[in-house]
């Protein structure tokens, strides 16, 4: 798994993931390993920085069609209403290693959408909490269990924040939607990201002294006439064994 340097774009030749065929990714290894088809263990990805402060950057072909099918597929049947975790402002500043134990998670008219999170030991969803892990620069017991999106026509999440305990957010499009449907907001950068399917972007969430990073807050805008599936995909400062198992997002 590779990365071009930052700020740089890929080329046209062989060498670029995204401009091959559908499915050509897939190594040797992977059909050896009983891997379904299409699952890819070695691949290329090429990084465009969005924005350089506050850090967020965008990488196209993230997953591809073999691997969206197969996670949706593992979501299909098992979708709940979506919950957010409520935490004050002295609890997430100040709790450090426990913030992720005060946090309690409900359902909230800030957050209509659908979620299903998804088995951490499932053989393709540890590959892609490791491509994870590689893009943000943490060890892969740090990503959280990763979790499905679902938002039907009208369903939405309001302006809202991740959480400073979470360093990085990796936010994949499971599908396209129409022009003007279902974007990522981020408000205070002036950036709104339009659901590409397997587009992934990243974001930093603290800021170099730790605290929360007010400018990612962002919001889910509603899709209008399409069905939007996205997967969320939190890095955690504590490794797995040491914070709840928890996928929801901070409201502020």
């Amino acid at each position: 798994l590779s990365t071009l340097p930052e700020g740089a774009a890929p080329d046209s030749s062989a060498s670029d993931a995204s401009a091959r065929p559908a499915g050509s990714e897939t190594t040797c290894g992977a059909a050896a390993s009983g891997l379904p088809p299409g699952i890819r263990t070695d691949l290329e990805l090429y990084r465009t920085v969005i924005s350089e402060d506050p850090k967020i950057v965008l990488y196209q072909n993230f997953l591809n069609d073999a691997e969206i099918e197969y996670l949706l597929n593992l979501a299909d049947g098992r979708f709940l209403p979506s919950l957010t975790g409520a935490a004050d402002a002295y609890d997430l500043d100040n709790a450090k290693g426990q913030r992720m134990n005060v946090l309690e998670e409900r359902t909230s008219s800030n957050r209509t959408s659908y979620s299903c999170v998804l088995d951490p030991t499932d053989s393709v969803v540890r590959i892609i909490q490791r491509r994870v892990a590689f893009v943000a620069g943490y060890p892969p017991n740090h990503v959280e269990r990763l979790s499905v999106i679902r938002y039907e026509p009208g369903q939405y999440f309001k302006l809202h924040h991740d959480g400073q305990f979470r360093p990085r957010t990796v936010f994949i499009y499971l599908n396209t939607l129409p022009e003007g449907e279902g974007e990522t907001y981020f408000p205070n950068v002036g950036l709104k990201f339009k659901p590409t399917k397997g587009v992934a972007v990243m974001w930093t969430n603290p800021l170099p002294d730790g605290t929360m990073d007010r400018r990612l807050m962002h919001e889910a805008l509603a899709p209008k006439t399409a069905v939007k599936y996205a997967m969320n995909c939190f890095v955690n400062e504590l490794p797995r064994s040491d914070h709840a198992a928890g996928t929801s997002t901070i409201i502020h």
